[in-house]
């Protein structure tokens, strides 16, 4: 009887997590110091409602998008790593359909502006600079969980409040969609 009571209990548990699991926020972290991983995916998981999956190179990366049951809500990518660079992945994300606007934060040390220039004009979104001040990478994600959940919500891979202006007649001053031109910054890009 205690036997099946364990295993009752057990199971629920395991609902639990999957469910919690299923409507978390996703979050893939790219870097190929493992030391980095781990503060992130620890600091991560003690954010609410947060569900982090690792991968130390570009191609674990893209194994771990492919076979993703759901896509991720975000992702981190470190800029600098050994073969792939994470601008380069970042242009094959770009690529895929279920990552065409998916939000991408870069991870850097480096302190040439030029890395993060060309990481917008590939399609990043935000950068963070190591070592991390881990309020702002709250703060941070907060803003992009926001950006993701008003997608969700408006049914599309737009916000809503894009999704309004293309309804809207256009001033002189007003910001308007462009989409496929490459290498064109977007309003959002901008907003950082």
């Amino acid at each position: 009887m205690d036997m099946e009571k364990d295993n009752i209990t057990r199971f629920k548990q395991i609902l639990e997590r999957q469910k919690r699991q299923l409507s978390a926020f996703k979050v893939l972290v790219v870097d190929d110091e493992p030391s980095i991983l781990n503060l992130l995916e620890t600091a991560l998981v003690a954010f609410e409602d947060c569900y982090v999956a690792t991968a130390g190179t570009a191609s674990d990366a893209l194994h771990a998008l492919s076979r993703a049951k759901n896509p991720f809500d975000c992702l981190l990518i470190d800029i600098q790593m050994p073969g792939k660079s994470g601008i380069e992945l970042l242009r094959e994300i770009r690529a895929l359909p279920d990552y065409a606007n998916t939000p991408i934060i870069m991870l850097t040390a480096m302190c040439e502006r030029s890395y993060v220039d060309n990481a917008f004009l590939e399609g990043a979104v935000d950068y963070i600079t190591k070592p991390f001040d881990l309020s702002d990478l709250q703060v941070r994600l907060n803003s992009v969980q926001t950006l993701s959940k008003e997608r969700r919500n408006s049914g599309s891979g737009e916000s809503a409040s894009v999704k309004s202006v293309q309804t809207a007649l256009y001033g002189f001053d007003d910001a308007f969609p462009i989409n496929g031109v490459p290498r064109l910054l977007g309003c959002r890009e901008f907003d950082n």
